[in-house]
């Protein structure tokens, strides 16, 4: 399996695609962080949204918000000029309000397994570890958040019912019980546009029924 790549050209890659649901008014880059292991988040450059030291990009016409975040690890300092790091995994984080992250699509790349392997890629479900949600039916209420730049930035949060929302899977481990998609870039990003264009979808549907209109283009 070939994970070797060139973070600025992957990421340049991811960017272009999430240009296309995001406002990307101010421009899209990736704030790196780590040694060996390093993190690449995208944020907004002149006008970033933060929350618990999180950056969250706003999908265009919507009050939905994304962090994204891409995993690699560097290859020794020694090594040939032309290095190349070793992806390790990308996640989407989808957040309704700035504190209330209701599901993650990821996708881990292990040189070895764990005791058990777990699906790739995959969904979590349910809140954030650490994350607070205003009371506990905080996911039916309506509540505020603030842009931590901009204090007097309140963004009114609509209603969602999140039990109404539905989540594709792989037909594969119910034909052959196998859970593990094969791992390539091309794969990596036509899955990654695919989670981001459902999850908008059912979250845009829950706000806006008779006028929803799919982000698919």
């Amino acid at each position: 399996m070939d994970k070797q790549i060139e973070p600025e050209k992957f990421n340049k890659q991811c960017t272009t695609i999430l240009s296309k649901f995001v406002d990307a008014q101010d421009e899209l880059v990736w704030e790196r962080n780590g040694l060996n292991k390093v993190t690449f988040t995208c944020k907004n450059r002149k006008n970033p949204i933060i929350s618990g030291g999180l950056y969250l990009l706003c999908v265009t016409g919507s009050s939905l918000l994304i962090h994204c975040d891409l995993t690699y690890i560097e290859p020794d300092r020694n090594a040939s000029v032309e290095r190349k790091f070793a992806f390790q995994g990308i996640s989407l984080q989808f957040y309704h309000g700035a504190d209330f992250c209701f599901c993650r699509a990821e996708w881990d790349v292990k040189d070895k397994p764990d005791k058990l392997e777990h699906p790739q890629p995959h969904w979590h479900w349910g809140e954030k570890k650490g994350m607070s949600t205003k009371g506990t039916d905080a996911a039916k209420e309506e509540f505020e958040f603030v842009i931590e730049e901009n204090p007097m930035a309140i963004v009114r949060m609509p209603n969602i019912n999140f039990s109404e929302l539905h989540y594709a899977m792989s037909s594969k481990w119910m034909e052959k019980g196998e859970n593990i998609l094969s791992f390539s870039f091309q794969n990596l990003t036509k899955w990654m546009e695919n989670a981001l264009v459902m999850v908008i979808d059912q979250y845009n549907y829950q706000v806006n029924k008779k006028g929803f209109v799919s982000v698919r283009r």
